[in-house]
């Protein structure tokens, strides 16, 4: 009999302990970001915050670092920062200077680029994929992005070993599903 009561208590105290924990807010955690490969900050003029954007290729990841408030930006699951899911090789991040509603991936190993929005439109979260990835060229390595204003439509080099070349694509802005290459310098 001392023995339930016994065990009785301790899980009382286990029970209360738990209890007075759940008022506390949840905080996004920092899990995966070893090893970040590249690193991006952007303003958010709509929202007056700024964010570090960080690439994980381990954990094929984008996380979202919100400089302003100090934390991570939270998942639908507040324990997790969100994560965005892009390719096994996304070392390198890129924008325009102009204009930071889009930002873009280089997946060096799918030799595709990821198009990621940033703010929220349209019903769609920011910080989530505004098309489906476009190929590069083969062993693409570096790539730079620029549109002059939010109507003018991207442009988007991207440097390649395999032949020495460098692509110029141009993505519609206002239907960002319309890729084309426009012309290609050989080196």
């Amino acid at each position: 009999m001392k023995m339930i009561l016994h065990i009785l208590g301790i899980l009382s105290i286990l029970c209360i302990g738990t209890a007075s924990s759940c008022d506390q807010d949840t905080v996004a955690g920092t899990n995966n970001l070893d090893r970040p490969t590249d690193l991006l900050i952007l303003k958010s003029a709509e929202q007056s915050h700024s964010y570090l954007v960080t690439t994980n290729p381990r954990a094929n990841t984008l996380r979202f670092f919100d400089i302003t408030a100090g934390l991570f930006v939270a998942a639908p699951n507040l324990a997790f920062p969100l994560a965005t899911v892009v390719g096994p090789g996304s070392h390198q991040l890129a924008k325009s200077e102009r204009n930071e509603s889009l930002f873009f991936v280089l997946d060096t190993t799918l030799e595709e680029i990821f198009t990621i929005r940033t703010k929220a439109e349209g019903g769609t979260a920011a910080f989530t994929h505004a098309r489906a990835p476009f190929t590069t060229p083969k062993s693409a390595h570096d790539f730079a992005v620029f549109q002059n204003d939010s109507q003018a439509p991207w442009l988007i080099w991207v440097a390649a070993n395999t032949p020495f070349q460098i692509v110029q694509y141009q993505m519609d802005a206002q239907q960002p599903h319309q890729i084309t290459a426009n012309a290609t310098i050989a080196l």
